[in-house]
Parts: C-alpha cells; structure tokens; sequence
C-alpha cells in the first residue's frame, strides 16, 4: 500500500507561486500562536497558544467547497482532546489543561472539502 504524499507550503508569510499539487489534495500548514512560547517548537507547560490551519486547494486557494477539519492533540500515543469543525476557517482552542503535563506532543489537522479534496497535516512540540 502507499501513501500520497501531501505537498506542505512552508513559507506562508511570502508570495511564491502555488506548488502544484496532485489533483484532489490539500496543501495544509499549522500555525501555532507565540502565547507561551519560550523556544523553536516548544511551549511552557500550562500555556494555550492559539492554533489555525491554512488550507489551500491544488490551484492554491482557499477551498471553495465546504471545508471540514479534525483536530486531534497527543501526547506520545495518548489522545488529549479531539474536535470537528464546520469551517477550516475555525482556530483549534487547547483546553486549559491540554498542555499541563511535559512531554512531546503531535498536533494533527485532517481535512475533507466537499468537492472530496484531502489532507492531513502534524505538528510535532515540546512541552517544558
């Protein structure tokens, strides 16, 4: 079995030329907020960065069908909180004591657009 690979846009704050993507995809890029921020890729235990997908389709726009978004956040293997959304618009809320515990935590962003568009995103952090 393989996997599609998902093209990911790692410059957002540039204007570039959309990557192409294979058709039926999704470019998906996690931004976490800097609240509680205290390093590359990690945060202070207790803190609640806020956290938004940029999802763009395979012409590199913004899907313009429907588009739905899972959030799952871990902590190594263990599910911490899980939420569905209506709108890839919508910003992930940690709950108060999502990141009390130290540890690596996997922020993943699964999303489907009604036209049938995919993609899955993680981002891995650090909690100290």
């Amino acid at each position: 079995m393989t996997e599609t690979p998902v093209a990911q846009i790692t410059d957002s704050g540039s204007p570039s030329t959309p990557q192409t993507l294979a058709p039926g995809t999704l470019a998906i890029t996690i931004q976490m907020g800097s609240y509680g921020k205290i390093g590359p890729g990690e945060y202070r235990a207790g803190a609640l960065p806020t956290t938004r997908a940029q999802v763009l389709d395979e012409t590199g726009h913004y899907p313009a069908t429907g588009c739905y978004p899972t959030w799952v956040l871990k902590r190594g293997s263990v599910v911490i909180k899980t939420v569905r959304s209506g709108s890839c618009g919508d910003s992930f809320t940690m709950s108060s004591d999502s990141l009390e515990v130290r540890g690596v935590y996997h922020l993943t962003v699964s999303v489907v657009t009604e036209a049938g568009a995919k993609g899955t995103k993680t981002e891995d952090f650090k909690v100290s």
